[in-house]
């Protein structure tokens, strides 16, 4: 069970930092920006896979069944502020609604 909140811990990571990663090359492509040094990429490897490596570690005082539901709870709650002032916005955006 461990096994699998990690990798979908990991896989979640992932595909954010890829989702990222094609955003700022969207936003960004035109601009020449160097490859990052291969040492800030192990270094960053290195602690992510230390973290998720030793997952198992908190299965012993917090069931994973609990971690899966409380961590993106706690995104959100933390984020409240910022995700309603984008929701308000897109809704001022929309222009039959009348409320811009």
């Amino acid at each position: 069970m461990i096994e699998a909140l990690t990798g979908s811990f990991s896989d979640i990571i992932n595909n954010l930092l890829n989702f990222l990663y094609f955003l700022m090359d969207f936003l960004f492509g035109w601009i020449n920006i160097p490859q990052m040094p291969d040492e800030l990429v192990n270094s960053i490897n290195t602690f992510l896979n230390l973290i998720f490596n030793n997952l198992s570690l908190l299965g012993f005082f917090i069931r994973p069944i609990t971690l899966k539901i409380l961590i993106p709870l706690i995104v959100f709650v933390l984020n409240f502020k910022y995700i309603y002032k984008v929701v308000i916005w897109l809704i001022h955006k929309i222009p039959f609604i009348g409320l811009g």
